[in-house]
């Protein structure tokens, strides 16, 4: 395996073509490979500490007990689900190395939708500081995190936040700057990606409702037409935060990268169609964490012909252990 790291600030930023088409293809290749893919994990739930339910996919050796074996958490990106097809090609490598893996399902992104009162923000830590909890309290010998896109920035905040008991941590393409990728996404590529988010985010809002009369706006609904004024009518108040901004500010990842004690791992693309360049921070100004700035990968679309994702993972996880596999 080789390493990979940057130590600069990447200059230039490549939006065209190739961008979309390095995010698009390979999510069409992983797609087509799951449905060949025997063990999809097996269903599991966790009572979280605000009395809500995490549902989760666990990958597991039953030949031997939890402190003779590693685990991986895996966290998807918005909108996704422990099934999204990154999550699940991860995850069949993993196992395939002998690791157990658990892929949640953040609020409102199982198929079943979660009976408590909130579905998840992008910076939402309560859930995976959970599943961490009950990892150490299993007995895992070591606990690994990867995290893509959203779920890259919640790995990193709630790393940030001083989450005890992970050996280390890698984040793919994460939006470290919501507000930014908030403007940039709804002001670009004619809203392609934003309006895809935007339709299932107000179906779950819709579905909470029906959960909980009278607890949504939904009368506001057709009037949100980009994420900030979605932010700014459902997920602020629904998270206790006075405004969209609000929201983005305590939420993004950026501001607590610095408070980071666990080895972690940033890997980005400068071709990223949804990431902006405040999204890449200068490695010299965070020496507690490594970062990777390729030219080429899109919006998590590492690994086609190449490395996978996990394989990467694997790759940083053995530089911060020295274990062999």
């Amino acid at each position: 395996m080789c390493s990979h790291s940057s130590s600069h600030i990447p200059t230039s930023f490549s939006h065209g073509f190739n961008a979309h088409w390095q995010t698009i293809y390979p999510h069409l290749q992983r797609s087509f490979r799951s449905l060949y893919r025997p063990n999809k994990g097996l269903l599991a739930h966790l009572k979280s500490s605000d009395g809500d339910v995490i549902p989760y996919l666990q990958w597991t050796d039953h030949s031997r007990p939890e402190n003779q074996k590693d685990l991986v958490i895996l966290s998807h990106g918005l909108e996704g689900a422990a099934t999204s097809d990154y999550n699940l090609e991860a995850a069949a490598t993993l196992h395939q190395q002998g690791f157990d893996v658990w892929a949640w399902y953040m609020r409102g992104c199982a198929p079943e939708m979660n009976p408590g009162p909130l579905i998840y923000n992008s910076g939402f830590t309560l859930d995976i500081k959970c599943l961490c909890e009950q990892a150490n309290k299993q007995g895992y010998r070591r606990l690994f995190l990867i995290g893509f896109s959203v779920g890259g920035n919640i790995t990193l905040k709630a790393l940030g936040e001083g989450l005890q008991g992970v050996t280390a941590a890698v984040a793919y393409s994460s939006p470290l700057v919501l507000g930014d990728v908030s403007d940039h996404l709804s002001k670009n590529f004619d809203g392609f990606y934003m309006k895809r988010f935007l339709k299932s985010l107000k179906e779950k809002i819709i579905k909470k409702e029906v959960q909980y009369p009278g607890s949504m706006p939904v009368n506001k609904l057709s009037a949100c037409r980009d994420f900030y004024s979605f932010d700014d009518h459902f997920t602020a108040p629904m998270h206790h935060f006075t405004s969209a901004k609000d929201y983005y500010d305590q939420s993004s990842s950026i501001h607590f990268l610095s408070s980071i004690k666990t080895p972690a791992k940033l890997i980005s693309a400068t071709n990223d169609p949804f990431l902006t360049p405040s999204c890449f921070p200068d490695p010299a100004a965070h020496p507690n964490m490594q970062f990777y700035y390729p030219d080429h990968g899109g919006h998590c679309g590492f690994g086609h012909g190449k490395e996978s994702m996990a394989e990467m993972a694997l790759d940083f996880f053995r530089q911060m252990t020295n274990f062999d596999r």
